[in-house]
């Protein structure tokens, strides 16, 4: 379950591999439960070097898969050093 804390009395919904759990306002879930889905807004918490993307990620997929994006918004956030796919 996910806690998320705000001013604006929002709630959470947890994204599984089931699908939305719950009828929070805000689905909260890990990047590979997302991949497919589209949103109009989305944010990537915590996208640091070493973190995203995976080496093993990096190797397997460079060159080959297409790029993903949000359908309106995308927010991006990050502590210590930035994943190397962040505009400097």
């Amino acid at each position: 379950m996910y806690h998320l804390a705000t001013g604006a009395e929002l709630t959470a919904a947890e994204l599984t591999n089931d699908g939305v759990k719950g009828d929070g306002d805000i689905h909260v879930g890990t990047m590979h439960h997302f991949k497919g889905l589209e949103y109009q807004r989305l944010a990537i918490v915590g996208a640091r070097d070493g973190v995203i993307p995976r080496a093993s990620v990096v190797q397997r997929y460079r060159g080959t898969d297409p790029r993903r994006r949000a359908r309106d918004t995308l927010r991006v956030n990050w502590y210590g050093k930035a994943s190397p796919y962040l505009p400097g």
